[in-house]
């Protein structure tokens, strides 16, 4: 994530552009959001507890699936 080369920031600019946020992102944006975790400089172990944090909002619960 951190990785400041130009072919990182194209591979995560395509990666949001896919989640189909409700607003368009820029280049700019993905910027600013790599210097800011580059300030942070997360653990990969933080990161993967943050994603599988995130994923289990969408985890059917009974069968039923919910929508945050």
């Amino acid at each position: 994530i951190v990785d400041g080369s130009e072919q990182n920031l194209h591979y995560w600019y395509r990666l949001m552009k896919k989640s189909r946020l409700a607003a368009p992102i820029t280049e700019a944006q993905i910027r600013l959001a790599q210097g800011f975790l580059r300030e942070l400089e997360p653990e990969v172990s933080d990161l993967h507890a943050l994603q599988e944090r995130y994923n289990a909002l969408f985890l059917p619960e009974d069968g039923v699936h919910w929508l945050h």
